[in-house]
């Protein structure tokens, strides 16, 4: 499908072809080999122009069964847009035994004719291919939040490969690290388990039997059985994207008061619920997502202050852990700390908008200066009683954001670090942090 290396164009002919020489003098492409055996082919698919005016070039370079690939960031042409990596063990034919897996661990059999799907957001950094009782995994090393797992399968022939996407990476910095990929042989589905778990270790994660020992709130959560209080109430999601005043916002839906929550534990008790972890989702101020990111004052609509601390004190005397749900990837312009420097910018100041949810539109919010008020709002928090954990929304179930704003500038891999930090703060000021996920 992939062995030649004629120039595909849908533009001008003349035009890749005075490239080609540009990118066969700069393109750098050192192989690690890790192990001596026979090379396979990998085809580089260059793509220029745009996704909807996209021209390709096709490049073929040897490597062994396993190593990594790496190729320099100074040798990627300006204007390719993305760039495809697939070594021949990672094809396969329709009608092969066996299979192909995601970083989720979802995963398909060689049955198709044609089709191509594509994810964006990769759970772990990994993927692979398995057949006739071989399977070989890659490990993405670098820009691992800005590449798309593909499966493409043309005339029953298969290609399991990542798509860097260097257009979204200039979104908001030149390109910052060479494209990295490991390549590897493991014994299926379990040894590339076993694989990342050991990667995980011996870079620094503890399993949970062992951080048990310094944080006693995590054996109890760990048995408990996690009930969401879902929700106190929020405000209507507006049809369409909308930065709210505080004269234009929309009036909160009341779902469940503190002193209904109150009752709803008390009963789990009488029923003989022995252990439970309850997490108070939208709490705070103006309802679930209702102003984020601040949280203070708690909301009046559900109870106020004083009923919270009582629904919070009940459940710690019946023997159960209380959480509060607080939000930390999303800035609403109904905040009352609003402030343009919270947003994630790109290269060209844009704000990063991440949806539009409760509060009206969602702009990504920066971990990096936001990190700045955490202490603050942890420690008013902890105050109404709560002790041992606290959730923190989807932080470990997104992708980190990525901000230019030149005050304050972070890569994916940057805004990953203060995600830690705020989650290691969490645990500091409670005993504890979950998030969902994880």
């Amino acid at each position: 499908m992939y062995v030649h290396t004629k120039l595909y164009t849908m533009t001008s002919k003349k035009f890749f072809l005075s490239f080609y020489s540009v990118i066969t003098r700069s393109l750098f492409i050192l192989l690690l080999l890790t192990s001596c055996v026979k090379p396979v082919p990998v085809t580089l698919i260059w793509h220029f122009g745009t996704k909807d005016n996209d021209s390709i070039r096709v490049e073929t370079v040897k490597l062994p069964m396993s190593g990594i690939v790496t190729i320099g960031k100074d040798s990627v042409p300006s204007d390719a847009w993305a760039l495809d990596v697939i070594p021949e063990f990672m094809t396969a034919e329709k009608g092969d035994e066996g299979w192909w897996m995601d970083g989720r661990g979802d995963y398909g059999n060689f049955t198709r004719d044609e089709g191509h799907n594509s994810w964006w957001r990769s759970h772990t950094p990994l993927f692979a291919v398995s057949k006739a009782g071989k399977t070989m995994a890659a490990h993405m090393l670098s820009y691992r939040f800005d590449y798309d797992l593909c499966v493409d399968v043309k005339a029953g022939h298969y290609s399991v490969f990542p798509r860097i996407r260097f257009d979204k990476v200039r979104e908001f910095f030149p390109l910052y690290d060479d494209v990295r990929i490991k390549y590897f042989p493991v014994d299926g589905y379990v040894g590339l388990a076993k694989y990342y778990r050991k990667y995980q270790f011996d870079h620094g994660v503890k399993p949970i039997r062992e951080r048990m020992k310094d944080y006693p709130a995590l054996e109890y959560l760990s048995n408990a059985m996690v009930i969401r209080l879902q929700t106190h109430g929020a405000k209507p999601i507006p049809p369409a994207p909308t930065d709210f005043t505080p004269e234009t916002e929309l009036p909160i839906d009341v779902h469940l008061t503190f002193d209904d929550a109150t009752h709803y534990i008390e009963a789990l008790h009488e029923a003989g619920v022995q252990e439970a972890a309850f997490v108070s989702a939208g709490w705070n101020y103006r309802g679930y997502d209702g102003a984020i990111p601040e949280h203070f004052p708690v909301e009046e609509a559900f109870g106020g202050e004083s009923r919270m601390r009582n629904m919070i004190s009940r459940a710690k005397e019946l023997g159960y852990m209380m959480m509060l749900h607080g939000t930390y990837t999303e800035v609403y312009s109904i905040c009352p700390r609003f402030d343009e420097s919270l947003i994630c910018k790109r290269a060209d100041g844009s704000r990063v908008v991440n949806g539009v949810y409760f509060g009206g539109t969602a702009y990504w919010s920066c971990a990096k200066k936001l990190y700045e008020d955490m202490p603050r709002e942890m420690r008013l928090m902890k105050d109404l009683g709560v002790e041992g954990n606290h959730y923190l929304d989807v932080f470990s179930a997104t992708y980190p954001s990525c901000c230019a704003d030149p005050r304050h500038p972070a890569t994916h891999e940057e805004m990953a670090e203060y995600q830690n930090r705020i989650m290691l703060e969490a645990k500091n000021v409670f005993g504890g942090a979950c998030s969902e996920g994880g």
